[in-house]
This record gives C-alpha cells, structure tokens and sequence, in this order.
C-alpha cells in the first residue's frame, strides 16, 4: 500500500531539477534556432498550436459537461427510484425541463465562446501574417521604384495606390459588420 510522504525523495528532486533543466535549455534551443526557420513554417506552428488550444479548450468543455450530464443522470435516477405515486411523476417532470433547458442553453454558449475565441486570434494571426506580407511588399516596391527608369513613378505610385486600396478593403468590411 502507498504511504503519503511529507518530503521529496533525492530521485524526485534529481528529477525535477532535470526536467527544469530540460525546460530551461529547449527556450534557449529555440531562441537559438528561430531566425533559421522559414516565417512560413512558424506561421504554421503558430497556427497549429492556436487550433490544439482551441481543439482542448472545447475537449474540456465536453468532458465538463459530460461529467455534468453523468452526475445529473445519477441524482435522477435516484429522484425516480424514491416515487411513490402518480402525482409525484408528474412534479418529477415539471421540475426536470426547466434545468435541463437551462444547462443546455449555458452549453451552446461555453461553445460559441470557445469557437469565437480560437476564431479570434487565428485572425489576429492572420492579420499580422498579412501585414507582414504588404510590409515586405512595400519595402520591394521601394526598392523597385530606385531602381526603376526614369519617368516609372508614375507607374509605380499608381502599384503603391493598388495595393493600399487592395489592403483597406478587408478593414472595411470589417468596420461594416461591426456596425
């Protein structure tokens, strides 16, 4: 049979300060090996990990409710092993919906909330992503326009223009539905 210890052993200590360890030198790894990984693929990391949080927040969620749901079902079938008589059904049932109706309205908005949330910084990754990309745009088309003939800055002012009004459109739409 297992004892409760008041103290760690010399192996658990050994152990976490191992794992300290192993924590501490992967963030160094990490911060050493960044700037050789293309931005695409942390862009898909990045991705990655906000639909795992996401895909876990809305499996707790389920298991929360599930769990819930057990209990409920438990207390119950207790409730209706106690009746006795036909008008003690009929209370039974009355006081069953308003509950239930309840529980299932609290449910659908945990997980609207958990979707609007992972839905809502995928767009904030999607937004730098984007931003990233017209800065990169610009910085070309600057670099484009000095070493562009003479008399291609109209030409270039107007790609410049393009681009700006290409970028604002999503904004506004953005401003209109929040409106």
């Amino acid at each position: 049979m297992n004892t409760r210890r008041d103290h760690l052993d010399t192996l658990a200590i050994g152990l976490l300060l191992a794992c300290c360890l192993f924590w501490g030198f992967q963030q160094v790894l990490v911060k050493a090996t960044l700037p050789e990984v293309p931005p695409l693929m942390q862009a898909a990391v990045r991705f990655a990990g906000i639909a795992l949080e996401g895909a876990e927040r809305m499996l707790e969620l389920q298991l929360k409710t599930a769990k819930i749901a057990f209990a409920d079902g438990v207390q119950q079938a207790k409730a209706i092993a106690e009746i006795k008589d036909v008008q003690e059904i009929a209370q039974f049932r009355n006081t069953l919906a308003q509950p239930t109706l309840e529980k299932a309205t609290s449910y659908v908005k945990s997980v609207y909330d958990v979707a609007t949330a992972t839905q809502g910084e995928m767009n904030k990754l999607i937004e730098e992503q984007v931003a990233e990309f017209n800065k990169q745009m610009v910085t070309g088309l600057d670099k484009a326009v000095k070493s562009a003939p003479a008399g291609s800055e109209v030409a270039m002012a107007a790609v410049k223009s393009a681009i700006t009004a290409v970028n604002s459109v999503p904004h506004s739409f953005e401003q209109k539905i929040v409106q």
